[in-house]
């Protein structure tokens, strides 16, 4: 009990693998998967936040918190070669699965014809656009077109660009030196944010909407974090407190979406990095909320399509397992081999020195 109101700082536990990273993304995923079954209300997060926030948008949050701290620290161990070819590596072989997986998927849900409904203009549109996640496609012909969410086919899709774009912006940050000039990447943290008070944050560069503009500042606090470990600690009742203070100390729904931000990053990087709150069985597990994801819409929209009368937790229970399991395989057979490949890409450390130069050097030092 005494570890819980211990404070340790980031630096101090933030190796290896000892994290809830892994625990706390499959939550995340599931959240998104939940929203998408039943939106609106359902959590005490839309209370908590005063209608600012549901269950996806903070999903979306614990996700960018967690990649800002951990894209930022690869991006310190590694080249740009490598950095690159990791983040790549993450995003893209399961979505080039992804994306005809949905198209197939939607095609039983669509009065076109199946050899039109696979070379229409749209389809072809949607396998190339959403392929390189450039200019997103959210419709295919014909496909579910009398559901809630109409039309729409995978829109968990929608936060992939962001995510993208937040590694280019790591990798030019590191770069520009940054990183290793610790104040200025805080004080231009600092003149972000302040310039999000001042101007509405979606007319910034690089920006684009409200949401975005959270899940950027989410993803650069916590890269902020990961900079200042040495000096940030993780509190547990600070967390909890930075939560439930969401509801009073910012009523403006406005400003509201600015201070959850904040919260939100440290109370991920508190449940995900603090040793009082550690889940080691988890970490046997490998890493599914990706595919949780980005397969889970087009099979939740096929049992609305197929069951539109049913009760939508009984909906939830039969389909949850159907989106595990290939989540599951996605993770085995895709996923997981392909980020075994970025290990080509990393600097090759530097050959040992022979002995007797070795000796050589340390006695003509000596």
């Amino acid at each position: 009990m005494r570890q819980f109101f211990e404070s340790p700082r980031i630096a101090e536990v933030a190796r290896g693998r000892n994290n809830n990273f892994n625990l706390l993304r499959f939550l995340a995923a599931f959240l998104v998967i939940l929203h998408h079954a039943k939106p609106g209300n359902l959590l005490p997060i839309y209370w908590l936040t005063n209608g600012r926030e549901d269950s996806g948008s903070t999903a979306v949050l614990i996700f960018f918190a967690i990649s800002g701290f951990l894209v930022t620290q690869s991006f310190t161990r590694t080249n740009l070669a490598g950095f690159l070819s990791a983040r790549a590596l993450r995003i893209f072989p399961a979505l080039w699965i992804a994306v005809p997986f949905t198209i197939i998927v939607s095609s039983f849900a669509s009065a076109v014809p199946w050899g039109r409904y696979l070379t229409h203009p749209q389809t072809i549109r949607y396998w190339v656009h959403n392929s390189f996640l450039w200019d997103l496609q959210y419709t295919l012909p014909g496909a579910f077109l009398h559901v809630p969410l109409a039309r729409s086919v995978n829109g968990s899709l929608w936060t992939l660009p962001a995510e993208l774009r937040m590694y280019w912006v790591c990798a030019g940050l590191g770069l520009l030196g940054l990183y290793a000039a610790r104040p200025a990447f805080n004080a231009l943290l600092a003149a972000l944010m302040v310039a999000g008070m001042i101007v509405r944050p979606e007319t910034l560069p690089l920006v684009g909407t409200i949401n975005v503009a959270q899940w950027e500042f989410t993803f650069l606090i916590g890269a902020a974090f990961f900079l200042n470990r040495n000096e940030i600690r993780l509190n547990i009742p600070l967390a909890l407190a930075l939560l439930v203070a969401s509801k009073y100390v910012i009523e403006d729904p406005y400003m509201g979406h600015l201070y959850i931000v904040p919260a939100m990053a440290y109370a991920t990087l508190c449940l995900g990095l603090h040793p009082a709150l550690f889940f080691r069985p988890f970490t046997r597990f490998g890493d599914y909320s990706y595919g949780l994801y980005i397969y889970a819409f087009p099979l939740q929209q096929q049992m609305v399509f197929y069951h539109p009368q049913m009760n939508w937790l009984k909906r939830l229970a039969l389909t949850f397992p159907i989106i595990l399991g290939v989540a599951v395989l996605s993770w085995h057979f895709i996923e997981e081999p392909a980020l075994r490949l970025k290990q080509r890409f990393r600097p090759k450390p530097l050959p040992p020195v022979p002995e007797a130069t070795a000796d050589f050097l340390v006695a003509s030092r000596g």
